[in-house]
């Protein structure tokens, strides 16, 4: 079967040009150092992407750019190439893909393409893939041996059918908590506040308050998703630089955080707040998350924490 492979780090995210479209169909000249009549170079162009609306261009001299397109994208064979695919590709890191599904052009069965393929017959001119999901693709077509040929990703980006309408801040009073909290026995002065009848604490200072137990737990960002990550078991990353500090007994407003929250990758439904510029968590939420005991003594105006020690 004759499938090209994409080999871990080929298709590399780094700092190029860019240039924006008005939602083109784009050609590919993947031999640039060559004059058309050399050797197999039978045609300017190789392949064509429709619907591009930006090109980050590289600086390998290969056509191996990213095409970002919107809607339905159309990959089209311009000649007889010896070479000429579609693959689905995931993300493994912050740099790199891997191909993960290979695709069959318009008008062929899987049986068909691939039996073409181990015939090794060249793919004929105008062959087509139509791409309608959103996600990230792998484009090659080539002549064969010969250095070069198109290598390129397309990133298809999904197309809001609505207005954008503006995010909506829902902002609460947040109460200053005179509450003493004692943790596993020990009395702690946290900046926590009261907000609509509940206690939200500082989810830094939590982690810091439960390091080293059981209930340890990591405060991370997930950069791909753009979402908070807290990794449960693992000790506060920022312990020896972060301190718990008493607040200055003033009431603030606190905006409802809507960006989600992660556990170990998975996404949890909890309440947060935003006051000052720092993630404010409901005691409650937290606690069940990491199983951590509460206990309240409203006679003596008291909050307790227990961890697995």
């Amino acid at each position: 079967m004759k499938l090209k492979s994409v080999i871990l780090g080929l298709l590399i995210a780094s700092s190029m040009s860019t240039t924006a479209f008005a939602m083109e169909t784009i050609k590919i000249n993947g031999y640039p150092h060559y004059e058309v009549g050399y050797e197999q170079i039978t045609a300017e162009f190789q392949v064509s992407i429709s619907n591009v609306v930006k090109v980050e261009e590289s600086n390998s001299g290969y056509a191996d750019d990213t095409y970002y397109c919107q809607g339905t994208v159309e990959v089209v064979a311009l000649d007889e190439l010896s070479g000429f695919g579609v693959s689905k590709m995931d993300k493994i890191d912050d740099e790199q893909y891997i191909e993960t599904e290979y695709l069959v052009p318009d008008g062929y069965t899987e049986e068909e393409w691939y039996n073409r393929l181990d015939e090794d017959k060249p793919v004929e001119k105008g062959t087509k893939y139509t791409l309608k999901e959103p996600g990230v693709y792998y484009v090659y077509g080539n002549y064969g041996p010969l250095d070069g040929g198109v290598n390129s990703k397309v990133i298809i980006e999904k197309a809001s059918t609505e207005e954008t309408k503006p995010v909506v801040k829902e902002n609460k009073e947040a109460i200053y908590t005179n509450s003493n909290v004692v943790v596993n026995g020990n009395k702690i002065e946290f900046e926590a506040y009261n907000i609509a009848g509940n206690n939200y604490f500082k989810l830094r200072d939590f982690a810091i308050a439960v390091a080293g137990s059981e209930s340890q737990f990591d405060v991370t960002w997930d950069n791909e998703k753009q979402i908070i990550n807290l990794i449960s078991g693992k000790n506060y990353s920022l312990i020896n630089q972060d301190k718990i500090l008493k607040g200055d007994g003033k009431n603030k407003t606190a905006t409802l955080y809507q960006n989600g929250i992660l556990k170990d990758g998975v996404a949890v439904d909890v309440e947060a707040y935003t006051i000052n510029n720092n993630n404010y968590f409901k005691l409650r939420d937290l606690c069940e998350l990491f199983n951590v005991a509460l206990e309240w003594d409203a006679e003596n105006n008291v909050i307790s924490i227990f961890t697995n020690k």
